[in-house]
């Protein structure tokens, strides 16, 4: 991060009404062609505009030069107070709709809007402040993927950010609870919690004292404004109210009260990657007692993606919890963690290394799916290993790194999104393929956009390399008889049975125990050809 001017150390406390309280929200003030106070990273570049302000004699004219829109804060601190609440507005010039604007302040705010250009925009956020400090404030930076060039980059100029405080005029007596803050999660398996409060315009032991209960149950009563101690806590939501009262324990009129919601999640094992899915997202955590092979892993964030025969789910692990060294197609037992969902994809959190491998050198066949069934149902395929056959692009050059592909499947309208997730992958810088392939990888999503990921050059696959062009997959015939499959027109040497959401049910041609239903049968022969054929079990 680069400093402009600190002195922010040096910034006292103000809780005065109306003003604003960010110092230099007016971009007059520059040192040597640096903005002061202010910081910022290096996706961006920061001039002095004087020509087209909003107010005053300067702004800011950010050139935007990175796609990460991590590395483009802009930030300060400011001073505030617990349970006060302020407004962010800041005005906005887009010279481009290649980029737009987003407000922080201790969270994400509004966002300018890019089709907005030429013209000056005031956008504005309001936040309650959960303590009395120091607390971030600024800007973020965001390119429009469909028009942004890092090259050139996008242009924004800034002016006018100011911080004001909506309600610290008041004199009639407040309390507000500090800790624990709304909607925390405890740590699973936690019993007791301190409270912290503070109280305004209000001396207690003096004009009365606090009264609190917890999920609604007797009145307790407080004398001091010191921290105090929750006990005997279980799993579940927990509400705690605190109010002040006079002497004869009377509630204040106007009333003068604080109620935090908080919960401490459970501790659960689970025996399926399917049950793992259907857990909550809340902070419980999960134990997978059952094995799970791992069908990819790479350095980023520590993630893995493990599947069984009910589903599959990412192992995202940025805290580095992991330092079990695996290999892929290792089974792994005993897997911990909580569940979250980031940008609409599933992900399961290590909270502790407790993975043993149990077996290695599995092997996992994809599911063969359409682009169709991929996009119409990413959910039942997500993290999953898959096969879609008989794509092409129209994309030339070599495969770039972090990009999206749009291949088509012959004989389908719908676009396949194919994704270089991988960095190190040994395809990326070769020629992207020339007429139509097999794709083998990781289905996954972008929000409701279903991607793959090839994981090596292996999973593009030449479709003349795997198939027999003189080869007839409609003379393969399957039926059920007596428990059993029996194959026509194909040696199949591997074998995997799948049901219509793309969940693995088996693995041999012994299907008498699967209830009554379709099933997609995916099998290989000696050479390699994979034909799927589906047939129903009565």
């Amino acid at each position: 991060m680069r400093n402009l001017y600190l002195f922010l150390l040096l910034i006292p406390f103000s809780f005065a009404f109306g003003q604003n309280i960010a110092q230099n929200g007016g971009m007059e003030n520059w040192t040597d062609g640096v903005l002061d106070v202010w910081t910022s990273e290096d996706g961006t570049v920061i001039t002095q505009e004087s020509t087209i302000v909003s107010e005053g004699s300067s702004a800011a004219k950010f050139q935007v030069i990175t796609a990460t829109q991590g590395n483009t804060d802009f930030r300060q601190n400011v001073a505030v107070e617990i349970g006060k609440t302020y407004e962010i507005t800041v005005d906005v010039y887009q010279l481009d709709n290649a980029s737009k604007t987003r407000i922080y302040g201790t969270d994400w705010g509004t966002y300018s809007d890019p089709a907005l250009v030429g013209e000056w925009q005031t956008i504005s956020y309001e936040f309650t402040a959960s303590e009395t400090g120091s607390v971030p404030v600024g800007l973020r930076f965001y390119d429009e993927a469909d028009v942004f060039d890092a090259e050139v980059g996008a242009f924004v100029i800034i002016d006018n950010y100011t911080v004001t405080c909506l309600d610290c005029a008041t004199t009639s007596p407040e309390i507000f609870i500090s800790s624990p803050s709304e909607g925390e999660v405890l740590a699973a398996g936690t019993t007791e919690t301190t409270v912290e409060f503070v109280v305004n315009n209000f001396v207690v032991g003096t004009d009365g004292h606090v009264h609190y209960s917890l999920n609604d149950g007797e009145a307790q009563m407080l004398y001091s404004t010191d921290a105090f101690t929750l006990s005997g806590l279980t799993s579940g939501s927990h509400t705690l109210n605190m109010w002040l009262v006079d002497g004869d324990h009377n509630a204040l009129d106007p009333e003068a009260s604080a109620t935090v919601n908080f919960s401490i999640p459970g501790q659960n094992e689970v025996s399926s990657i399917a049950e793992l899915r259907a857990g909550a997202t809340d902070g419980s955590i999960y134990t997978l007692t059952s094995e799970a092979i791992i069908t990819m892993q790479q350095d980023f964030r520590g993630q893995k993606w493990i599947q069984d025969s009910t589903g599959a789910i990412l192992i995202d692990d940025n805290a580095g919890l992991i330092t079990t060294a695996y290999n892929q197609y290792d089974g792994v037992s005993g897997l911990q963690g909580t569940i979250s969902v980031f940008r609409g994809l599933m992900q399961f959190i290590p909270t502790a290394d407790t993975g043993v491998v149990t077996s290695t050198g599995n092997e996992v066949m994809p599911v063969v799916v359409t682009v169709e069934e991929l996009n119409a149902n990413i959910t039942a395929y997500e993290s999953q290993l898959i096969k879609i056959e008989n794509v092409s692009t129209d994309a030339t050059g070599d495969w770039n790194a972090g990009t999206n592909y749009d291949f088509m499947q012959t004989g389908s309208a719908e676009n396949l999104i194919v994704r270089t997730n991988f960095y190190d992958a040994d395809y990326i810088g070769t020629a992207l393929p020339e007429g139509t392939v097999h794709l083998v990888g990781i289905a996954s999503r972008f929000n409701d956009d279903a991607q793959i990921f090839p994981r090596d050059s292996e999973d593009i696959i030449d479709n003349l390399s795997v198939r027999n062009p003189n080869f007839n997959t409609a003379l393969v015939k399957v039926a059920v008889a007596n428990g059993e499959l029996n194959v026509a027109g194909f040696e199949a040497k591997d074998i995997a049975i799948y049901n219509t959401n793309g969940q693995l049910v088996g693995s041999s041609k012994a299907v008498g125990s699967l209830p009554v239903g379709t099933y997609i049968a995916v099998m290989r022969n000696a050479e390699g050809q994979v034909v799927n054929v589906k047939f129903i079990k009565k």
